[in-house]
């Protein structure tokens, strides 16, 4: 076994965490993750392009869905693949295309192809893509900000590097270059819908939101021609969750539900830029940090999680403070893709689109 399988391997036992909680990692765990040059085994493996700690957000249990449907891709457009390029959570795009996919092209391939890339560590590592390269900023010993280009292969952190990463027809890689210092990771993103719901999925929603919930459910089923099933939320089917699932309600319903008291404890884990309490929504920067606006009547949260690296079956969640807030979430889904700016979640309210994670406060 070559050294880059077996850092694999033990980066994905020590993701594994089990249920619906989240599990503290043990002592030392956070070291484990560097080697002497004090560089992140993850600039070393290609896993990913870099490492995750992801959350066990939930599951549903095996599912009583109907045989899901062999589709061609999302955007209609066989022999197609999407790469999106951006930097600071989607914030900026710097590249975003439909390209035909050749035969036996990894994401690694189709990213040289199109821009410019330097790779380190024997190749396995993207360093640089169009001059923009990762590394520390911060002169200071104490203000240093770790950036690095990170890989998301249909709206999942990518478990594997970007050469072994081989595509198929519809999918979506998706680097962006941004801040880790916090210690905070993504493992899963909007950006990629409909893509994680192709083949299936749930929408589980609370008693109330059966109204936007079967709006929501038209809406990908005619992005994707597959067969969303609609139910009543329960913690027993999140906890046991094998399908992309999205979870649709109002706070005061879905409040109590142990997962989502797992996800708001363990937001960073779950890069989770938003946090939903009895107050109201707040929008939360890449350091977990709360931002000032605190947002209520006719407002909603849209974000994604997942269990760890590579995680097929997603988490999302749709989150209104009202009636009002959780119609203009779902009007959302209605569009072909989700933009870029929105991939890492987004606050909606009267007065717009408030994307996450917050900027600049």
């Amino acid at each position: 076994m070559n050294k880059r399988n077996l850092l694999i391997i033990l980066l994905g036992l020590l993701l594994f965490l089990g249920g619906c909680g989240y599990s503290e990692p043990p002592s030392g765990q956070q070291e484990a993750g560097y080697e002497k040059s004090h560089r992140p085994v993850a600039e070393q493996k290609a896993a990913s392009d870099h490492t995750n700690a992801g959350i066990a957000a939930a599951g549903e249990k095996k599912r009583e869905l109907s045989e899901p449907q062999k589709i061609t891709p999302p955007t209609g457009q066989v022999n197609m693949v999407r790469l999106v390029v951006t930097s600071s959570f989607g914030q900026t795009v710097i590249y975003d295309k439909q390209l035909e996919l050749g035969k036996g092209k990894s994401a690694l391939d189709i990213t040289k192809q199109e821009l410019q890339v330097k790779t380190a560590y024997g190749g396995g590592f993207v360093q640089t893509i169009n001059g923009i390269s990762s590394g520390y900023t911060g002169k200071s010993a104490w203000n240093k900000n770790k950036q690095d280009w990170f890989l998301y292969h249909n709206g999942c952190l990518s478990a594997v590097g970007s050469g072994d990463l081989h595509l198929q027809p519809g999918d979506t890689v998706w680097w962006d270059f941004h801040d880790w210092s916090a210690s905070v990771f993504s493992p899963a993103i909007l950006g990629a819908y409909p893509w994680p719901f192709s083949k299936g999925g749930v929408i589980a929603a609370s008693h109330a939101s059966e109204e936007p919930a079967g709006r929501l459910k038209e809406f990908i089923e005619q992005q994707t021609g597959a067969n969303i099933v609609l139910k009543m939320v329960n913690n027993e089917m999140l906890k046991k969750r094998s399908s992309p699932t999205i979870i649709i309600g109002r706070w005061s319903e879905l409040k109590e539900l142990p997962c989502l008291q797992d996800l708001w404890r363990n937001s960073a884990r779950a890069g989770m830029f938003c946090r939903v309490s009895d107050e109201g929504i707040k929008g939360l920067d890449c350091a977990m940090n709360p931002g000032r606006d605190l947002y209520r009547e006719g407002s909603a949260c849209i974000a994604a999680a997942a269990s760890g690296l590579g995680d097929p079956n997603p988490l999302w969640l749709i989150i209104g403070w009202d009636k009002d807030g959780l119609e203009k979430a779902v009007d959302l889904f209605a569009q072909e893709q989700i933009p870029p700016a929105l991939a890492w979640g987004v606050i909606i309210d009267d007065g717009g689109n408030t994307p996450l994670p917050l900027q600049g406060e």
